[in-house]
């Protein structure tokens, strides 16, 4: 059955347009049938997963909040934290629910729930001014997919290169504003939006071609019927990001992060900038505070206690504003301690002294001086904002991934689910560490069950993969810590027995792991090590090894002798995975410029060194992924950024591009079934399929259609494809636990009138 609608646009391998990004007109598509297959409920976690957080400005109806959503097996919940109430109140949206988005600095709040249904947007709009009692109306006249919600204010994500805008009132009939264009050779990601009267401010994220990004403003002064030119945010330090911005008096701020020009330890703070009318904005500093602890030490070095906190970085939550004193408060969090940063109501810049520490890694927080409310790795938590005892809220899961490296199903452990928890030294030295929780994943019997042979010792592994070898053999692998903090790769293999150590599979120093590939009879798994530069910092050092049974590991080549020297590799570079062209081993990988920002580069293996090439063609910030066979071509991909580049490998390590995502369609790594018969994972936002999908090509990728997973219309998980015979399974990577469906007889569905095989 054709879920959601489908998509054909030939944007593909051959004969396409390298230069057009968006889809065409709409054809004829493959009819695709997706045969469910069942998940073990072990695999889930005890707790649903953490999903979003809004702070909720205190008012005279109702106290400082934050709206907490999480999601459990694709339900949705949304609860309403207080300091008196922090398990949380129920806001009864559909579980159903998909997007959300909260208008949060009114008297009454307003949420807007957002499902798909048939690739049409509906949306409800839940208010309440008390935060405990809610009504609903529906809403008319939103038919894109939302990005934020403030002021009355609703802001589409981009799509099509443009941003829609429109003003929703309390009855939920929607007017639309006037709609902005994203200008040619910008991205640009929706970050929040407030109003002040006729000042509407849009807040965004821009990247240029180059990948470098910095917070900007859209700016209206007339209810959103003109708009001014974009502008970024001025910065006296670098690498700015900016989560919020909120009315203040007549104007507007903006609570942020950068790292001051000043700061020699690459430590993140908290930054504000500040406008009276939304037309150009001021960076105010804000200052750090002292730790407040007297004989503690941290990297054997006593912390004074009146000095400020230098040592570390800052996390900056979003704002929260009193209307009637005028001032702003945000949470600064450094680990397990949080502060109450304040703006007078006169300009002036406050950060509140030590309280009590939470004993616990905190991930976000909303602060006044009378109250905090915290969420923490496993719960939220509320208390007085001078500290004092924590009050234990409701529960959650955050930060476990799916991580799948395997192409085709077989009787092994296919994937990890890791999971990470983060624990704060409570004693003099004050250090946080943290601790790897893996779970095996295989899959039999038409579904995904946790693997009983998976190895106690490698539950804990950082880094946990499974990697998957010619003649059965798997191998496990992860990463541990010196005591000199040294990376140290770790790993385990077996073939019919048991699970056994391997023999120079090292990577000193081990900073990144790659994924194992096969050319030929050998299979090579890359990775990279510290090495020093003259002046002793630490640049990538490029590491391959190869086997030919899984066991016995050996190098091949060296990475480029001197890699600061060219200044596309000031920084280093590494390989994450070879395959070869007309028999030349190619390394796939990255260089790391004197700048910072990663380029996608190629490594040739020439006379026994690793000869690094940047492909100019793919945008910064794009990394390679596996390489896969297309007929008798090797293909490349690289992904980053919400994009994906899909380009043919030259045995001179070039690249020609065959394919660049947009911001409306996605496909990534292709599955070639034969015969012309191409499947590919991804998703769609247009007008007739939008979600989680797989691209289905009957003429070698010169035209695809999109059909939406079941359930998946506006849901966007990773999906990975698995060949399974005749037959393809699709893998939507849920975080809490992965979502499967199996395409049987994929060749014929997506040939059915030919049948043909190849």
């Amino acid at each position: 059955m054709l879920l959601s609608g489908a998509l054909l646009v030939p944007l593909g391998l051959a004969g396409c347009d390298p230069e057009r990004d968006g889809p065409p007109e709409e054809l004829s598509a493959p009819t695709l049938n997706f045969a469910p297959m069942t998940s073990d409920e072990k695999l889930l976690p005890e707790q649903p997963m953490l999903e979003d957080s809004w702070n909720i400005s205190p008012t005279d109806e109702h106290p400082l909040a934050v709206l907490v959503s999480r999601t459990l097996a694709q339900e949705r919940d949304l609860f309403v934290i207080t300091r008196e109430q922090p398990r949380g109140i129920a806001v009864p949206i559909d579980p159903a629910t998909t997007g959300l988005a909260v208008d949060r600095h009114a008297a009454t709040v307003g949420v807007l729930a957002s499902t798909v249904v048939d690739a049409e947007h509906r949306q409800q709009l839940w208010s309440s001014a008390d935060l405990a009692d809610w009504t609903a109306v529906e809403v008319t006249g939103i038919d894109r997919e939302i990005a934020a919600f403030g002021g009355g204010i609703v802001a589409s994500a981009v799509n099509g290169r443009t941003v829609a805008v429109w003003e929703l009132p309390a009855d939920g009939t929607a007017a639309a504003l006037t709609a902005l264009e994203v200008p040619e050779g910008v991205e640009w990601e929706v970050l929040d939006v407030a109003r002040n009267n006729a000042a509407i401010v849009l807040l965004v994220t821009a990247r240029d071609a180059a990948g470098t990004e910095a917070p900007a403003i859209l700016a209206s002064q007339d209810s959103g019927a003109t708009w001014a030119e974009p502008q970024v945010l001025p910065d006296d330090g670098k690498d700015a990001v900016a989560m919020s911005v909120s009315p203040l008096g007549e104007g507007f701020v903006v609570i942020g992060s950068h790292e001051p020009a000043s700061d020699d330890g690459a430590y993140m703070r908290p930054t504000a900038w500040v406008s009276p009318d939304g037309t150009s904005f001021t960076q105010e500093e804000i200052p750090l505070p002292a730790f407040g602890l007297d004989g503690w030490t941290r990297s054997g070095e006593k912390i004074p206690v009146d000095d400020p906190i230098d040592w570390g970085s800052f996390g900056a939550s979003p704002a929260v504003v009193d209307a009637k004193t005028g001032t702003v408060h945000f949470a600064a969090i450094l680990e397990d301690d949080c502060r109450c940063a304040t703006r007078s109501a006169e300009g002036t810049w406050t950060v509140s002294d030590m309280g009590d520490f939470v004993g616990h890694t905190l991930t976000h927080g909303a602060a006044t001086p009378d109250s905090q409310i915290l969420l923490g790795e496993t719960s939220t938590y509320a208390r007085e904002g001078g500290g004092g005892s924590l009050a234990l809220g409701l529960p959650f899961t955050i930060g476990r991934n799916y991580i799948r490296l395997i192409h085709d199903v077989h009787n092994g452990i296919d994937a990890v689910i890791q999971g990470y928890r983060s624990f704060v030294d409570k004693s003099s030295t004050h250090s946080s560490t943290s601790v790897a929780s893996n779970l095996g994943v295989s899959i039999r019997d038409g579904g995904f069950v946790l693997a009983e042979d998976f190895p106690q010792q490698v539950e804990e592994w950082d880094w946990g993969r499974v990697h998957r070898l010619p003649d059965g053999v798997e191998i496990l692998s992860g990463r541990e810590e010196d005591e000199d903090g040294n990376g140290q790769l770790l790993s385990l293999a077996r073939g019919d027995g048991e699970w056994v150590d391997t023999e120079g599979l090292e990577i000193p120093g081990l900073y990144m792991l790659g994924s194992t590939s096969i050319v030929g009879e050998t299979s090579y798994l890359s990775g990279a090590g510290t090495i020093a530069d003259q002046d002793g910092s630490a640049l990538g050092g490029i590491k391959v090894l190869s086997s030919s049974d899984g066991l016995t590991w050996e190098q091949v080549g060296s990475g480029p002798d001197s890699p600061s020297e060219d200044p596309a590799f000031g920084g280093g570079g590494y390989i994450t995975t070879v395959t070869s062209v007309d028999g030349v081993l190619i390394g796939l990988g990255t260089a790391v410029a004197e700048h910072g920002l990663n380029r996608a580069a190629t490594f040739v293996l020439t006379v026994g060194v690793w000869t690094p090439r940047v492909i100019e063609d793919i945008p910064p910030g794009l990394n390679f992924g596996f390489p896969y066979p297309v007929g008798d071509a090797v293909h490349v991909l690289a992904a980053g950024y919400d994009r994906v580049y899909h380009g043919v490998l030259a045995a001179d390590g070039s690249c020609t591009r065959t394919y660049l995502s947009s911001d409306q369609e996605q496909r990534d790594m292709l599955t070639d079934l034969g015969g012309g018969a191409l499947l590919a994972s991804g998703w769609s936002r247009t007008a007739s399929a939008f979600g989680a999908c797989v691209w289905a090509s009957r003429d070698g990728g010169e035209t695809w259609a999109a059909t939406v997973l079941p359930e998946h219309e506006g849901r966007f998980p990773r999906v990975d494809l698995a060949r399974d015979g005749e037959d393809v399974v699709v893998i939507a990577e849920h975080d809490d636990a992965p979502v499967g469906f199996k395409i049987i007889g994929a060749q014929k569905a997506v040939l059915p009138d030919t049948g043909s095989e190849g």
